[in-house]
């Protein structure tokens, strides 16, 4: 799809603020940025030029460019917008042999390095690479470079494909046979490694810091994950075949700007460079950013080497002939050097090497290098041509520029500010650092001043600095003035470990909620402070609001990275963030207009009716303009069909989150893009999401095992245009899951359970004042009373301090529920912390709705939400009266720590289990320390008896050594059947020493346990009975649906039920029935519908009262299908203007 200029225009300053090109993939530096920025801004936007071929090869697969013939050394095909592997290999991989456009060996890139493998049978082969340039030209590559032959590569016996790679960089290339299909998971993104002296490379762009590295193998994991450390800027990370990391080298970050003037200084666009140093070193083109701007940026990915390079003009601009080779001398850092035609004789003798006075030149060299149509210079004093020397400078060069950037005491920029040029009394220009093309860098610019003296005034001062006062300029004609300007910064600034909450507001024009916006929120230099968050995130999907949790203190810049349809992009929103408050942001974007092309006369749609289906192929549909409001009215409007989304639900049989998982969609066998539930916005959640993806079928595959679990089969899917949806799976455990011993209602023995004991009546005891205000009740605030929304967050702890995760509260005003929520399906499931959110103020009492196993509810307890703030809640549960929570002190086995601590370093934590007492057993006994709900750990610590993870020798004990702090559930995974089914108290672990524990299995004792719980008697009772819902499915006429697939939410409740599955307790088809509902009203969504029926809206405002049951009906729309028929010829090339018609 073309967009429009405007759009075009912006999409390309939000690429430029964080990355040099997508060719090149690195972040740009300030000082490359101000050489793109004044070049860009010096053309104006008359000469932004469209490249009129520009993605036609990508979106028109009946497109064929056509090949130039350029000589070798001299061909720069600029940024490659595909590249195809072809050779007698490619009928393995769904096209036939030889075809230089089959998209099924296409390479991926990465900072202009083109990769990937291929599964081939072991055999002789050729390869050459067709590379189609961003303007349509099509060149060939192969050995020796371009137009190349073909290379020769061998697949052995025993291997599993090939490696295949070209470099936009250099023209290099590489084939060779690989024992597996490897890739490289990484915390930014996944790499195809390179084959390199038996090892793997791979090359990382970052801003240094830590990263977690995994390799896989035809899609296993080789090795558990290990961390390497990057460098700023490129580093090349050296693994082994077993996954290790063998090294990080920080490669050295460079970049070569390369200005192009013509005789009079002014810009000359459309150029190419080659860089020589024995041997092609880099290239790159003008129009490489989609600009003919004169300025060509060349990036070194592998690593800049420092010294003296020869710069080649391949391409020259337009109507000017090449300039001369030049030599140039190369450091780290951001290099720029000015090549200008000499003497003013545009397309004049290249020979000329300007040994004479050139009239007219901006020239700015020294004594005896005047006419050398190369000059250094340094991008901090980037104004072209100006020289210092204004003597023989007869070309009348208009207004000026000022660029004004403002630092703190450390040189870093302050974003935000606002400026204003005045003149005689009178604002002559303004602007803002918010609102430019680069907010928030600190830098602002006016451009195309007249020359003379100015006011420079700051009209809006960034929160945190101080004012400053008023400077006056002085601005020559054809020239830049840079001004950096020092401001102080108030020394009251928020701990960087501190956090705070954002909800974000979308509205329209009008002030009305819009729903299914994502947004991020980014720093003054565009750096990601918080990543994507969607509105179908939130408890309540695309109800306008969107949530950020533990957003780091500071003032940030909001910016909307998906638009809902039909509304314009949203205006960036600054917001400051405060610690342990929810701030809260508006942002904006109106609807669009949409308005019908008056060039399209009305009965041009009914001119050929049976011509649509052709038309949305090939021409503007202009019968269907109320399919997609958001459109525009252009030819190419869909060619491209629209992307979708896909989100994955994992859980175990009970309906269970399962985190942690990955997966890949896989398209003609190629990895197309990988998610996982680890390390995305909400990790661990069992939801893993994949966003703007085309439309079309793929294989979904799990990629990463899960401890417990079985694998899954690989699934296909279909994704459709504007496809949304949630597709549940659910996966079995093994035979020996991990997570399956969490400790129930069953009771254990224990002697030490006494202190807990004591505690429990105290903590529940603490509450009782709370039952006074019940006799009051009736005097509660009415709602008239109650005043503007706050937020409230009610954490829930067990007698040690320690969070309890799953359970669910209800906010009372009298007899009334004013909202609930569940810890078990809010953004961060299990955590102990359940959330109000946007409720009204007042004085309420708080009770609990469903407990966790092992504890009660708690008293129900008075608390007050205050307008516009967030009050957190810390309440106690008591504990169930056997849960044994203190049986394994450290006191229980004193003599082991002491017998042995002298053998142990005095600083190691861990713990020492006495395993001899469990009895026979036919195999070893194996430990291991989990969580005690929820999502298990990743990698827990676990040991078998003088096997892997035991480090003491002695039969019977087990020793696990360097355990992380904290509290642990305890399972025994192997040996006799009864202490496998035991459930065994918590283990707390403490820094600094090895704790003795003796394992003894106590069958006949759980019947003592009972006796603490005549203390809270009174508690269960007070736990709200909760309700339940019938939801009757029906068609439009009234009739029942007895057809499975209907699928349904109750939302921040349940999981999505399917109609006769599992969580159904209606066995009827026709209805499901949702049990254990508290009282409150809630939303039903949709996610699923029988054959023929459509996906609605769901349910609103349903009502669930305390032990009633509330029967609702959902009505389901019949679908109705569509065909679409392209005609082809011989050659699977599309054949226009051919009619159909639909026959019974």
């Amino acid at each position: 799809m073309r967009r429009g200029m405007r759009e075009g225009v912006a999409a390309a300053m939000r690429r430029a603020r964080r990355l040099v090109s997508l060719r090149h993939g690195e972040r740009l530096s300030p000082s490359a940025l101000f050489v793109h920025l004044f070049v860009a801004l010096t053309l104006g936007a008359g000469l932004l030029m469209p490249l009129t071929d520009v993605g036609q090869a990508l979106a028109n697969p009946g497109f064929e460019p056509q090949p130039i013939r350029i000589s070798a050394q001299n061909a720069v095909p600029g940024a490659a917008s595909q590249v195809i592997a072809f050779g007698n290999f490619q009928s393995q991989l769904g096209c036939g042999d030889d075809d230089p456009a089959c998209q099924s060996t296409s390479l991926g890139d990465s900072g202009g390095i083109w990769t990937a493998n291929f599964p081939i049978a072991p055999g002789s082969y050729s390869v050459q690479f067709a590379v189609v340039a961003q303007n349509g030209n099509q060149f060939t590559y192969g050995q020796g470079g371009q137009d190349g032959g073909s290379i020769d590569f061998q697949v052995g016996d025993g291997q599993a494909g090939a490696f295949l790679l070209w470099n936009s960089h250099t023209n290099e290339v590489q084939a060779e046979g690989i024992d597996a299909l490897y890739t490289v998971q990484t915390d930014v993104g996944s790499f195809v490694p390179t084959p390199s002296d038996g090892n793997l490379d791979i090359v990382i762009p970052s801003q240094g810091g830590t990263v977690n590295v995994q390799l896989l193998a035809n899609g296993t994991p080789v090795a558990d994950p290990q961390q390497a450390s990057l460098s700023g800027g490129w580093t090349r990370v050296t693994l082994d075949t077993a996954g290790n990391v063998l090294d990080s080298e920080g490669l050295t970050y460079g970049t070569l700007t390369v200005v192009r003037l013509d005789a009079d200084g002014n810009p000359a666009g459309g150029a190419c460079y080659q860089l020589e140093s024995g041997g092609q070193a880099n290239q790159a083109c003008d129009s490489d950013d989609g600009s003919l701007d004169g300025n060509t940026l060349m990036s070194f990915p592998e690593g800049l080497d420092p010294g003296g390079y020869r710069l080649v003009e391949a391409q020259s601009p337009d109507g000017l002939d090449r300039v001369d080779d030049q030599e140039v001398d190369l450091q780290p850092g951001d290099n720029a050097v000015q090549v200008q035609q000499p003497g003013g004789d545009v397309g004049g003798d290249e020979g000329d090497d300007g040994s004479g006075e050139e009239d007219g030149q901006n020239d700015g060299g020294e004594d005896g290098n005047e006419g050398d149509p190369t000059e250094d210079i340094q991008t901090r004093d980037l104004p072209i041509g100006e020289d210092g020397n204004d003597e023989g400078d007869q070309v009348d060069q208009g207004p000026g520029d000022l660029i004004v950037a403002l630092l703190d005491d450390d040189s870093n920029p302050i974003g935000g500010a606002c400026w204003e040029l005045i003149q005689d009394g009178n604002v002559v220009a303004d602007t803002c650092d918010a609102t430019d093309n680069f907010p928030f860098n600190g830098v602002v610019g006016f451009f195309g001043v007249p020359g003379g003296g100015y006011t420079l005034r700051q009209s809006e001062t960034p929160e945190g600095s101080e004012p400053l006062d008023d400077r006056t300029i002085e601005i020559t004609a054809g020239q830049e003035l840079r001004e950096e300007i020092t401001a102080s910064v108030g020394a009251t600034e928020q701990p960087e470990d501190e956090t705070g909450d954002v909800v974000v507001t979308r509205q329209d024009g009008d002030g009305n909620l819009v729903g299914g916006s994502c947004f991020e929120i980014v720093d003054g230099n565009g750096d990601e402070i918080a990543d994507d968050v969607c509105d179908e995130d939130g408890d309540v999907a695309d109800d306008g609001r969107t949530g950020f949790f533990n957003v780091p203190v500071g003032t940030w810049l909001i910016q909307e990275t998906r638009t809902p349809d039909g509304f314009d992009e949203a205006s960036p929103v600054q917001v400051t963030v405060n610690a342990g408050q929810a701030s809260e942001a508006v942002a904006q974007g109106a609807a669009i207009q949409q308005q019908q092309p008056t060039e399209v006369p009305t009965d041009d749609s009914t001119e050929e009716p049976t011509d649509g289906i052709i038309d949305d192929l090939f021409n503007d549909p202009t019968e269907e303009p109320a399919d997609d409001p958001t459109e525009e009215p252009s030819s190419e409007s869909t060619e491209v069909p629209a992307p979708g989304n896909v989100v994955v639900n994992l859980t175990d049989d009970e309906g269970n989150p399962v985190g942690g998982a990955c997966f890949e969609l896989i398209q003609v066998g190629n990895v197309l893009t990988e998610s996982c539930d680890a390390n995305d916005q909400f990790p661990n959640n069992g939801r893993t999401g994949f966003f703007g993806i085309p439309s079309g079928d793929y294989t979904l595959r799990q990629s990463t095992d899960l401890e417990g679990f079985q694998t899954l089969d690989d699934q296909d899917i279909e994704i459709a245009p504007n496809d949304d949806r949630t597709l549940d799976i659910t996966v079995a455990s093994t035979s020996e899951p991990t997570e399956e011993p969490r400790p129930t209602e069953e009771p254990q023995p224990t002697d030490v359970p006494d202190d807990s004991i004591i505690d429990e009546p105290d903590v529940t005891e603490e509450p009782e004042p709370t039952a006074e205000p019940v006799e009051t009740e009736t005097a509660e605030p009415t709602q008239a009373d109650l005043g503007p929304p706050g937020s409230l967050i009610v954490t829930l702890q067990d007698a040690g301090g320690q969070n309890i995760g799953g359970a669910c509260f209800e906010l009372l005003n009298g007899d009334d529920v004013i909202d609930s929520s569940c810890d078990v399906d809010d953004d961060f499931p299990d955590n102990g912390r359940t959330g109000f959110f946007g409720v009204t103020s007042g004085t309420f009492t708080l009770e609990q709705s469903i407990a966790q196993p092992g504890t009660e509810p708690i008293a129900p307890v008075e608390v007050e939400v205050v307008p516009g703030q967030t009050t957190e809640f810390t309440v106690s549960a008591p504990d169930s009266a056997g849960e044994p929570t203190a049986e394994l002190e450290p006191s229980e086995t004193p003599a082991e720590p002491t017998t042995e601590a002298p053998d142990e370093p005095a600083n190691q934590t861990g713990v020492r289990f006495d395993v001899s007492s469990l009895g026979d057993s036919d195999g070893p006994i194996c430990l291991e320390l989990n969580t005690t709900g929820g999502i298990g750990l990743a990698d827990p610590p676990a040991a078998c008896d003088n096997g892997a993870g035991d480090v003491d020798d002695e039969q019977g004990v087990i020793l696990l050594d360097d355990v992380p702090p904290g509290q642990y559930g305890l399972f025994v995974t192997e040996g006799p059947p009864e202490a496998v089914d035991q459930e065994w108290p918590a283990v707390t672990v403490e820094e600094g020493g090895i704790i003795g524990i003796t394992l003894q299995v106590d069958v006949p004792e759980p019947t003592e346990a009972p006796e603490p719980t005549e203390e809270p008697t009174a508690e269960p009772t007070e736990a709200p009975e909760p309700g339940e819902i019938d939801v009757e499915i029906v068609d439009a006429d009234g009739d029942d649906v007895e057809e499975p697939g209907t699928c349904l939410t109750v939302e921040g409740v349940t999981g999505s039920v399917c109609d006769n599955e599992q969580d159904d307790a209606d066995d009827d088809l026709g209805v499901i029935r949702f049990e254990g509902i508290p009282a409150g009203e809630y939303i039903i969504s949709q996610q699923a519908a029988p054959d023929g029926y459509l996906v609605g809206d769901g349910l609103t405002d349903v009502q669930v009262d305390r032990g009633d049951r509330t029967d609702v009906e959902l009505v389901l729309a019949q679908g109705t299908g569509s065909i679409q028929a392209v005609a082809l010829d011989g050659n699977g090339a599309p054949i226009p203007g051919a009619c159909w018609a639909i026959v019974a």
